[in-house]
């Protein structure tokens, strides 16, 4: 068995299904209706952990942050 590490999801996406193996994606909900990747190992996910974002105040904000 072999580990890979990736720097980034778009490679690990496209790698885990190409080798046949196995990674802890987000945001695969599409991949997962057509098929190209299949969940395994259902009963190890994580649970979800909140997210803290902070940002500037309104004054500054760059148009991505507003949106």
């Amino acid at each position: 068995m072999e580990i890979i590490e990736v720097k980034d999801l778009q490679s690990l996406k496209e790698f885990a299904p190409a080798v046949r193996g196995i990674a802890q994606l987000p945001y695969v909900n599409s991949a997962l209706k057509s098929g190209q990747l299949v969940k395994v190992l259902n009963e190890y996910a994580p649970s979800p952990q909140p997210i803290d974002l902070l940002y500037p105040s309104q004054r500054l904000l760059s148009p991505t942050v507003k949106a």
